[in-house]
């Protein structure tokens, strides 16, 4: 077997999960546009939006995709695999192969889902310079994730200023390529710009990877000069260990006490876990949600399928941040750790440690979302648009707080459906099982965009504000008995969960009490706020509890201990 072809098997087995839940997408991409062809939507917003909504996620994780290593913009160190570095393969295969097969992911998503997207449409096939550009961008971005640098803040500053220019090149390739027709002044040398520039600069940028793959084969560790310090944001698995180990044994020679033990531990995992999560945090903050909302509110208008398309974009670029890997192992598919697994503390103290700290990275991602809403404000068609929609839903309820009422309940219940779809996984990444990972994902993947098309899609068809009105009161009268049932599922779920907590001795009942009457007490508290500020007639105080319970998670987070457990101790 020669050495290039190995390198493409090394990089596909490396991203068999990610590439696994594109391939997913992309099968859920094509139900939704067929269906949508073979019931026969009139126009083309709903094919748009759908397309819309998966290739950013896509586009996302090609940039991830068959990489041979992982970047930390808080370290000068290079990302490039050090294994592979000290392989006797030749310097121009390492770099050349992972941006090789990126480029054949961009363009075969690109045209897979526009060729789909212009059949059922009836467009032209558009041309591949936006897939080129996308793949120029992500060669630079493979330059500054293998590229061993001085100082860790040379590496921040340029990923930023490299995100600023590839987000106003995609925008630049998307708008002359749909545009193109249309443009009068200079058409020439924009087209030729259009169709020469994305070459020029994938070419660069794959020079300027095979230039750092070459250089960090011999300083992978980063340009370390003399009197170099350590960066404040360097955590290392090291710190955490020693700040467990500090506040486990302090408690343990000075109190002796068990309960004491175990709570000190609580206070001590969490920050720990954060400290360990604050560089991934911040490649999501400086890299998705500070471009986001620029981008978001400079060049997207204000429009219900935006809203829609922000929240989830906004919340792949949470679920990055992969928080639930601050205890991984660098090697292997073990997700926890030894010296956590050999620690005094319980398992379930680990597992709702996690799952707290990805609900506050949820709640990042929602305050993000909103920035970028209240950053819409600013313009005066997207006022106007707002004023149109607030006067039509004013007059329908006939006082002048509806329309605010109404769009704080929409974001209030988004959010929450957000949080939990984060908070839902965490069991699923605790159980250390790529293939529970894999089924899971789809599964969650398939409602998710079968819900959220299925909404976009209502809104979408409608015509007036009194027939949306009138068909979201009829829908709703189906919102009883679906989530009755629903419910009854999930209290089984919940028994269940309970049931192997007690018998696997993870947790006592009266913790397990404890967080079923805070949860009981979140689901009052937010029914009753959704039924004061929501002026819908149908939206009942049973039915806004009904939702709440549904949307808030229970059974996963009682059933993360019993995965963290069978994942350390197997």
């Amino acid at each position: 077997m020669s050495d290039t072809i190995a390198l493409v098997r090394l990089c596909l087995i490396r991203s068999r999960l990610g590439l696994i839940s594109g391939v997913a997408m992309l099968v859920v991409l094509q139900i939704c546009l067929w269906s949508g062809y073979v019931v026969g939507v009139e126009g083309a917003s709903y094919f748009q939006a759908c397309v819309g909504m998966m290739m950013f996620p896509l586009v996302m994780l090609g940039i991830l995709l068959f990489d041979c290593g992982s970047a930390d913009l808080s370290a000068g160190r290079s990302g490039y695999s050090v294994w592979l570095l000290r392989s006797p393969i030749a310097t121009w295969k390492l770099a050349l192969v992972p941006i090789a097969m990126k480029l054949l992911w961009m363009i075969a998503i690109w045209f897979i889902s526009m060729g789909t997207l212009g059949f059922v449409c009836g467009m032209p096939l558009p041309s591949p310079m936006p897939a080129i550009t996308i793949s120029a961008v992500t060669a630079w971005i493979c330059f500054y994730a293998w590229r061993p640098f001085r100082g860790h803040w040379l590496r921040l500053f340029g990923a930023i200023a490299l995100m600023i220019v590839s987000y106003l090149a995609v925008v630049f390739s998307l708008a002359t390529e749909f545009s193109g027709e249309d443009i009068k002044r200079y058409r020439s040398l924009i087209l030729a710009a259009h169709y020469t520039l994305p070459v020029i600069v994938l070419a660069a940028g794959t020079w300027a990877a095979l230039a750092a793959v070459r250089l960090a084969r011999t300083n992978h560790d980063g340009l370390i000069g003399e009197t170099a310090s350590a960066s404040p944001l360097e955590w290392t698995a090291e710190t955490g260990r020693r700040g467990v180990a500090k506040w486990v044994g302090s408690l343990s020679s000075s109190i002796g006490s068990s309960e004491s033990l175990e709570q000190g531990s609580r206070f001590a995992l969490l920050p720990m876990e954060l400290r360990r999560s604050g560089g991934r945090i911040l490649n999501a903050t400086l890299i998705g949600w500070l471009p986001m909302i620029v981008i978001g509110t400079l060049l997207i208008p204000f429009h219900v399928s935006t809203v829609v398309m922000l929240l989830i974009v906004s919340a792949v670029i949470a679920a990055t941040c992969n928080v639930g890997a601050a205890f991984n192992e660098e090697n292997g598919q073990q997700t926890i750790s030894s010296w956590i697994a050999a620690s005094p503390i319980k398992s379930s103290t680990m597992a709702w440690s996690r799952i707290t700290l990805q609900a506050l990275v949820s709640m990042i991602a929602i305050l993000a979302a909103l920035l970028t809403v209240a950053g819409w404000s600013l313009w005066p068609s997207n006022r106007a648009t707002w004023d149109v929609f607030a006067r039509q839903v004013n007059t329908v309820y006939e006082t002048q707080w509806a329309a605010p009422g109404v769009a704080a309940t929409i974001m209030l219940l988004s959010s929450i459906f957000l949080i939990g779809c984060g908070v839902r996984l965490a069991w699923v990444a605790m159980s250390g099982s790529s293939w529970l990972g894999i089924a899971a994902g789809i599964v969650l993947g398939i409602f998710f965009l079968s819900a959220i098309g299925a909404v976009t899609r209502f809104f979408l068809t409608q015509k007036d504000w009194e027939g949306a009105r009138e068909n979201a009161l009829y829908l709703a009268s189906f919102l009883p008995m679906i989530g009755f049932a629903w419910l009854i599922l999930k209290s089984l779920a919940t028994i269940t969960s309970i049931t192997l907590l007690i018998s696997k001795r993870l947790e006592t009942m009266s913790v397990i009490g404890m967080l079923l009457i805070g949860w009981a007490t979140l689901v009052l508290a937010l029914g009753s706020l959704i039924h004061w500020i929501c002026p819908a007639e149908f939206v009942t105080w049973s039915r806004s509890l009904i939702v709440v319970a549904i949307l808030l998670p229970l059974p996963s987070i009682l059933i993360a201990p019993v995965s963290l457990a069978w994942n350390r101790h197997r």
